[in-house]
């Protein structure tokens, strides 16, 4: 090899040589975590409010019967007397 085709080597292996990693654009990677974090809040706003009247009716129930029990079990003071 002469001079010339070694120097032409060493372009070429710089050239192949490692790559930079992927360039990313920030605007689109910023609205994927918004839409992504907005998916989440919707999910939990469906969890929560997304109940139907009779489901509704049979937790205020529940919540309800649960409360007497718990008075029903509330032992009063004879010093009131």
């Amino acid at each position: 090899m002469d001079r010339d085709e070694s120097s032409r080597a060493g372009v070429r292996r710089v050239l192949e040589g490692p790559v930079a990693s992927n360039v990313i654009n920030l605007r689109t990677v910023r609205k994927r975590k918004a839409r992504a974090e907005a998916s989440n809040q919707a999910s939990q706003n469906r969890a929560r409010f997304g109940r139907d009247k009779a489901e509704k009716a049979l937790d205020a129930h529940e919540c309800d019967q649960a409360d007497r029990t718990h008075d029903g079990h509330r032992i009063d003071d004879a010093t009131d007397q």
